[in-house]
């Protein structure tokens, strides 16, 4: 299903390509396409700055404008999860590097001596070998990110090797890479007239890709909490990650989330999968005793983490055999409890419930740490998202922590290679 594709952004033309339209189309919903004719179309190509051919007819309802909103953000993050954040993109930056000094290198070795007419060719593809050997990948992307200038010749071969395959996502990515986050962008689908039938179909598809990322928690209670999280906070993103469904797990202790690392690599498991565990004193010695060299053998498209640090664990109250105190947890006992919201972690009197200390852990020195009343916390932060979802409205100071897990766990995820989402209608 190839065709003509453009994004607007504030009334200008940012991007046009023609391509396999079934990778833009994987990030909106079925809900987010929009197909208008007559007097609606005409303000809609008004107000986007949509370039439309003379020959557009707005009243052929055959031939409808086809088109599509998301905030810079949100396409943003969905390509972030999607392996397209920077480290992504400096793996596709050095698969197209590689393949462009090859091309170039090969017409150099053609065309040199050539009586033909063909050498001619040989000193810009010289040129090129040139450059490509000298841009470094950090220099390359603020270059076509528009961060920094460049001279017409060396812009021309830094947009040749954004170019050099295929990949809508690819360039997107980038060209977004420094947009106002809340700047709304149009994309203009019309072209897809001839294959309406096939928007749904194309959409639907990748709900069921088997390339999405996988998250792997230690407990069944995270899984229940960052899928609803997400529903509260990224909707958006809902659909792009999957859970490992816990009935598979026989042992859901950090040591055995480890272990499973190990036998997913050793399989050959092609996904995407990141490993997370609590940050506490069970999970950093748990990745203490896997030991770097261990991690380093994992394929590139594993990740292990544990969950991040917050300012509220930095002096939070805990009971101990010296008395109670503010102490910092993080690294000792912060479980998904500690994330679900201060609001669900106090008490009927507006304390925070405290963390207990309990066995102390050899390998790293120190104790384990884990709050109290935890069915209390769950029940609480249950009855917050089923409001939500409901319709209440989110209160952000009771979402803190749970954002900056969600983003902890969107960024690592973008550290990961990128996943090219659908391959064309017409190969399912």
């Amino acid at each position: 299903m190839e065709c003509d594709f453009a994004v607007y952004s504030e009334g200008s033309q940012i991007y046009k390509v023609k391509d396999t339209v079934d990778t833009i189309l994987s990030l909106f919903e079925v809900a987010d396409i929009h197909q208008s004719l007559a007097d609606e179309a005409r303000g809609l190509v008004a107000e986007s700055g949509i370039i439309r051919s003379d020959d557009f007819d707005f009243d052929d309802e055959d031939y409808p404008l086809i088109t599509a909103k998301q905030t810079v953000k949100e396409i943003r993050d969905k390509l972030k999860v999607l392996g397209y954040g920077k480290m992504g993109i400096k793996g596709i930056f050095d698969h197209h590097l590689s393949a462009m000094l090859d091309s170039n290198r090969g017409a150099v070795e053609r065309y040199s001596g050539s009586s033909d007419g063909l050498e001619s060719y040989v000193p810009e593809a010289q040129a090129k070998i040139d450059y490509l050997g000298s841009i470094s990948f950090d220099e390359w992307f603020d270059i076509v990110s528009g961060q920094t200038t460049a001279s017409r010749k060396v812009l021309v071969m830094a947009n040749e090797l954004l170019h050099h395959y295929d990949d809508p996502l690819f360039v997107l990515s980038i060209i977004l890479a420094n947009e106002e986050g809340a700047k709304e962008l149009t994309f203009d689908f019309t072209d897809l007239h001839e294959y309406s039938d096939d928007i749904t179909f194309a959409i639907d598809a990748y709900n069921t890709n088997i390339g999405k990322p996988i998250i792997i928690t230690e407990g069944t209670t995270d899984v229940e909490f960052l899928k609803k999280s997400i529903e509260v906070l990224y909707p958006y993103l809902a659909r792009y990650v999957r859970f490992l469904e816990t009935d598979f797990k026989p042992e859901t202790n950090a040591d055995a989330i480890l272990k499973m690392a190990k036998n997913f690599a050793s399989a050959g498991i092609s996904e995407n999968m990141l490993f997370i565990l609590d940050n506490d004193t069970a999970g950093t010695s748990a990745i203490a005793s896997f030991g770097q060299s261990a991690r380093r053998r994992l394929p590139n498209n594993f990740c292990i983490t544990q969950y991040p640090s917050t300012e509220l664990l930095n002096s939070y109250p805990t009971k101990g055999p010296q008395g109670d105190s503010d102490l910092d947890v993080n690294g000792r006992a912060g479980s998904v409890e500690l994330y679900l919201g201060r609001d669900a972690l106090s008490d009927s009197n507006g304390f925070l419930r405290p963390i207990q200390w309990k066995g102390y852990i050899e390998k790293v020195e120190t104790y384990q740490g884990e709050v109290l009343d935890k069915r209390a916390i769950q029940n609480s932060f249950r009855e917050k998202y089923r409001g939500v979802l409901a319709g209440d409205s989110v209160n952000p100071a009771n979402w803190i922590e749970m954002k900056v897990l969600l983003e902890h766990i969107f960024d690592k995820l973008s550290e990961l290679p990128s996943i090219y989402p659908l391959q064309s209608v017409d190969d399912y």
